[in-house]
C-alpha cells in the first residue's frame, strides 16, 4: 500500500480581500538552478512579491477628545467596546470585525478607529450593523461606513 500524497500547505490571510494584485518576475533564467528554502517551491525562482489588500468595506469611528481627555485611555475604552461587540457577533455566528491598526489611533485631537469585517460576505451590511451598535455605545462619536471603491462614506451616523 502506498503512502498518501502530502497535501500542499495553504497560506492563511487574515485580512478579507476584494482584489489582490501580484507581480512575479523571474530572478534567474528559466533554465537556472532550483533552490530549496523556507519559501514555497515553484517551477522557477521568483522575486519576493507584495500583496495589496483592498477591504470590501470599513467602519470609521471618530470621537473628539473633549476637555483634555486622555486619548490613549479613550482608545482603550473604545477597543474594549469593540471586543464586546465581537463577542456579541460570535453569539449570533457572525464573523465580527478587526481593528485596522495602521489607520487607527489618536490623531489631531480625536480618537479614530477603523474596523474591517472578518468576512467579505455581506461586508456592507456587517459594517452598517456594527456602526449602529458603536454609535449607540459611544456618545458624541461620528461613525461612517465606506465601501471598497468609495472615498466618500456610503452611510453615516453623527451626534
Amino acid at each position: 500500500m502506498s503512502e498518501p500524497k502530502p497535501q500542499p500547505r495553504l497560506i492563511h490571510v487574515r485580512k478579507p480581500l476584494v482584489r489582490v494584485e501580484m507581480n512575479m518576475e523571474p530572478v534567474e533564467p528559466l533554465d537556472g538552478p532550483v533552490t530549496r528554502g523556507p519559501l514555497i517551491r515553484v517551477s522557477r525562482p521568483l522575486k519576493r512579491v507584495t500583496l495589496t489588500f483592498a477591504p470590501a468595506a470599513s467602519v470609521r469611528l471618530t470621537l473628539p477628545l473633549v476637555g483634555g481627555a486622555d486619548g490613549e485611555r479613550t482608545f482603550e475604552k473604545l477597543a474594549a467596546i469593540i471586543r464586546i461587540v465581537n463577542e456579541m457577533e460570535a453569539l449570533w455566528n457572525r464573523a465580527g470585525v478587526w481593528v485596522d491598526g495602521a489607520r487607527s489611533g489618536v490623531q489631531g485631537g480625536e480618537v479614530v478607529i477603523v474596523l474591517v469585517p472578518n468576512d467579505t460576505a455581506d461586508a456592507l451590511a456587517t459594517c452598517k450593523r456594527i456602526a449602529h451598535i458603536l454609535f449607540n455605545a459611544s456618545p458624541g462619536a461620528t461613525v461612517k461606513v465606506f465601501a471598497a471603491e468609495s472615498e466618500a462614506p456610503v452611510y453615516e451616523l453623527a451626534a
